[in-house]
């Protein structure tokens, strides 16, 4: 079993602990107090396995209920992305300088050193052309091994960053993989549960209307029908105007000629 398997193994039953305990435990004991013993347990986790279960828990999160659209989670996992590749990189800029600071106070040291046996040297009486040439060339030597060490130091220490970075890399490849693989399925689910509400809204609206469709006629037929007034009496003078008005419908017409409209 791995380390970071055992240690979450761990955290969880460390957790299952405290909720065991809660229920024996006296009701004052707040849910403050309860996180505030979670982070103390979190702290004896090594922070990448914390990072690790950290990354579980938000895939664990679009795998879950769906409660916020797709967009939110596509939104929040690419700007923790961004923040954390930035942080990477900054790291990785700050191992750089400091690097470079260690190196360069170690060459300034190492010069003065060398000047100061220089010194030391010089003071000495009695000076041969044999004595001087073999101080300098272990002095040649000295100073090539301490460059020789620098430059190997350093180009490991880069090798080193690189690899640093390429796991980065690869850890969150895999980590987008997983969670673009979690965000369709829940783009999905998301899309049909709206298509399904869409589908109880029509349906609602359809229903709606076939009720008033059904109240309709009578709706209808009782405001828009003519109300039948009975007839009023007429008098014999009406009644014959009405008759002659009648005949008058019936009579043939004729086409006038030319000579009678002189």
């Amino acid at each position: 079993m791995s380390i970071k398997r055992v240690f979450k193994n761990i955290l969880l039953l460390a957790v299952m602990a405290i909720v065991c305990w809660k229920g024996f435990a006296d009701d004052e004991i707040s849910l403050k107090e309860d996180r505030s013993a979670i982070e103390e347990l979190r702290k004896e986790i090594p922070p990448e396995v914390q990072k690790e279960n950290d990354d579980l828990k938000d895939i664990a999160e679009i795998d879950g209920p769906l409660k916020m659209r797709p967009e939110f989670y596509r939104r929040k996992f690419d700007n923790k992305m961004r923040k954390e590749r930035a942080d990477h990189r900054k790291e990785v800029r700050k191992s750089r300088e400091n690097k470079s600071k260690d190196q360069r106070k170690a060459r300034e040291e190492f010069k003065k050193q060398s000047e100061k046996e220089k010194v030391e040297f010089k003071k000495q009486e009695n000076l041969t052309r044999e004595l001087q040439k073999e101080f300098y060339r272990e002095q040649d030597l000295k100073r090539k091994e301490f460059y020789d060490k620098q430059r190997d130091d350093r180009k490991e220490f880069d090798a080193q960053l690189r690899e640093k970075s390429r796991n980065f890399d690869s850890y969150y490849r895999e980590k987008k993989k997983e969670f673009d693989q979690q965000y369709r399925i829940y783009k999905r689910r998301w899309q049909e549960n709206e298509r399904e509400k869409q589908k109880q809204k029509r349906d609602a609206l359809k229903s709606s209307a076939e009720k008033r469709r059904e109240r309709a006629p009578r709706n209808y037929q009782t405001a828009t029908s003519p109300v039948h007034q009975p007839t009023p009496d007429l008098s014999d003078e009406d009644k014959k105007d009405l008759s002659l008005i009648d005949q008058m419908d019936k009579i043939k017409g004729s086409r006038l000629k030319p000579e009678d409209g002189k």
